[in-house]
């Protein structure tokens, strides 16, 4: 159920697909409206969401912390459809109740995400004795203190072996490694490139080829948000993260792995091209 209500939800909301660790800049592109029986497919999917959610709300207060959790992890993407807005304060009431009673680590910051993506005030929840639950709650950029949630994002990108290692088992609607989750949250509450310029040079000149989609790539887009002007001169972050990729290239393949990305800033595709700039 879940899983349908993700698909259904796909392109409502553009701020928050961006925010999907999975998004890249040419799917805005190649978006294309559903063929006819595409379209009628989906909008029988979204007609359906009330009842699917009427269906599921009573399993998020099961005793049985499997069925609450799989209960949750459908319940997030219905809930974040228009027409359910009415059905949010009492979930929202109802898992702020449980957070009282639950001790664990996983379920507590599968209800902070929970009430992020719902756009529900987590602020509170920055200050939980638990790291993971904090940046939980700082995933999403609605309701929260701002340069306090970012510190916590940005504190967790500097040590992502820990970050990863808080949940072996993906939480329920994210899947890959958390990092990137955390990643992608960091680049959009940032108001400048400058404010996560430090964490996220270091992350672009660590390497990694295997995750250059979910890493250096929307890294290097978020310092050149509108692209490249060639009128206009780098500023020293830009600098710097340029200076990363064309010295990691040879050892990381910085600059092949990402072309797509390299392109969507305006920026030229190859090393000669990026030192340059420099």
């Amino acid at each position: 159920m879940g899983q349908v209500a993700e698909s259904a939800a796909y392109g409502e909301d553009l701020v928050r697909d961006r925010i999907d660790w999975q998004w890249a800049p040419w799917h805005d592109e190649t978006r294309r409206e559903p063929d006819p029986d595409k379209l009628t497919a989906l909008h029988a999917c979204r007609e359906v969401r009330p009842t699917l959610y009427d269906a599921i709300e009573p399993f998020l207060n099961s005793p049985d912390p499997h069925v609450r959790e799989a209960a949750l992890g459908a319940a997030v993407p219905l809930l974040s459809a228009p027409e359910l807005a009415d059905r949010l304060p009492r979930a929202a009431t109802l898992l702020r109740t449980r957070l009282g009673t639950v001790a664990g680590r996983r379920e507590r910051a599968s209800v902070a995400r929970a009430l992020g993506v719902w756009r529900m005030d987590t602020s509170d929840l920055l200050d939980d004795s638990d790291p993971a639950v904090r940046v939980c709650a700082a995933l999403s950029p609605a309701h929260v203190d701002r340069p306090r949630a970012l510190a916590i994002l940005l504190d967790a990108l500097r040590d992502p072996r820990t970050t990863d290692g808080w949940f072996p088992e993906p939480l329920p609607g994210l899947d890959g490694w958390f990092r990137f989750t955390v990643l992608r949250s960091a680049l959009v509450l940032a108001e400048t490139f400058e404010e996560v310029a430090p964490v996220a040079i270091a992350i672009a000149a660590a390497g990694g080829t295997s995750v250059v989609d979910f890493e250096r790539g929307p890294i290097l887009l978020r310092a050149f948000p509108g692209g490249y002007d060639p009128t206009h001169p780098l500023t020293p972050a830009q600098r710097d993260l340029l200076r990363a990729f064309v010295h990691t290239d040879e050892a990381t393949g910085s600059i092949g792995g990402n072309v797509l990305w390299v392109r969507a800033a305006g920026l030229p595709d190859n090393r000669e091209g990026l030192a340059a700039l420099l």
